[in-house]
């Protein structure tokens, strides 16, 4: 959808605190399902989660953190696909949200092709260089992006803009996670081969054709994917177009109000240090840094669907 809007959330307290977009066209609940198109006026439901930790049963999330901040015991693993003898380096675990999805489609460095998967510690680094970019009105276009994996692993891509990269992310699937949709890089998500060279994706999806799953008692998986409407923790979000409505909420309107510094509240986080607690954690902006105790803070940023900030 070329002219898709993304509007993601620069503070990570909006969950649960009915606040609406009501002056987008056409309205949710009085359209037409015959004559209009999707329904634009929305809540600013859950948003991306705070890195941390994530409780899974089997691939399935069954609470904390849907932006999986990636430790030591979800780091890749020689496994084996077929009996043989370890073939592979695939995920022990699930993961989800934007570090997930970038140690799935992301090699480290490398682009012709000679690098292995990305560490715990460089997905979450790349993850945060790309949510600051949200923050300071950043392009997250694939130049943009790319710049930001750079900063932490120097050639590594997204996708090739030039260099032949053998990498397969989307500029349009990350905007999808910062604006709150959940990614899940399932177990045994192969990544690379035993000897930690990175595999595409079409020679990931001739080893899970060829895997011998009654012999392993393994599934392995090509890659992950984003959750669906009947799984847990799915989040139902708008499918946002840049309509006249769309820009003149973004000159004068509610998102143009949305988008300056807010005073704003949400009794199940904490604003001070003194006020945390096990069910009150901290209240964070997009880019990790606490909201100040005065709950002043920017509501959101707007891009369209290549990565230009909107707003």
């Amino acid at each position: 959808m070329a002219n898709r809007v993304f509007i993601i959330p620069r503070r990570l307290d909006f969950s649960g605190m009915n606040v609406q977009v009501l002056d987008l066209y056409p309205n949710s609940s009085q359209r037409n399902s015959e004559l209009d198109g999707q329904g634009q006026t929305h809540y600013f439901g859950p948003s991306l989660d705070y890195p941390g930790e994530t409780l899974r049963a089997g691939d399935s999330y069954a609470g904390g953190s849907t932006n999986t901040a990636l430790v030591a015991a979800d780091a890749v693993a020689n496994m084996d696909t077929t009996g043989g003898g370890d073939d592979v380096d695939a995920t022990p675990t699930a993961c989800f949200g934007l570090a997930a999805y970038l140690r799935d489609r992301v090699q480290s460095g490398a682009p012709g092709g000679a690098g292995a998967s990305l560490t715990v510690g460089n997905a979450n680094n790349m993850a945060a260089a790309i949510k600051a970019l949200v923050d300071t009105g950043g392009a997250l276009t694939l130049a943009g992006i790319n710049a930001a994996l750079q900063g932490v692993v120097g050639a590594t891509e997204l996708l090739s803009d030039a260099t032949g990269s053998i990498c397969f992310g989307q500029v349009t699937d990350v905007l999808r996670i910062l604006a709150g949709e959940i990614y899940l890089c399932p177990r045994y998500t192969i990544l690379a081969t035993q000897a930690h060279a990175w595999r595409t994706l079409a020679q990931r999806l001739v080893l899970t054709a060829a895997q011998l799953t009654n012999v392993t008692g393994l599934t392995f998986q090509s890659s992950g994917r984003f959750i669906g409407n009947l799984e847990s923790g799915y989040r139902d979000l708008p499918l946002l177009a840049l309509t006249g409505a769309m820009s003149g909420s973004m000159v004068a309107g509610q998102l143009s109000h949305y988008a300056q510094p807010m005073t704003f509240f949400n009794p199940n986080f904490a604003y001070a240090a003194a006020d945390v607690t096990a069910d009150h954690l901290r209240a964070y902006d997009i880019a990790g840094v606490v909201i100040p105790a005065t709950g002043i803070k920017e509501g959101v940023r707007v891009y369209d669907s290549t990565g230009n900030c909107l707003l």
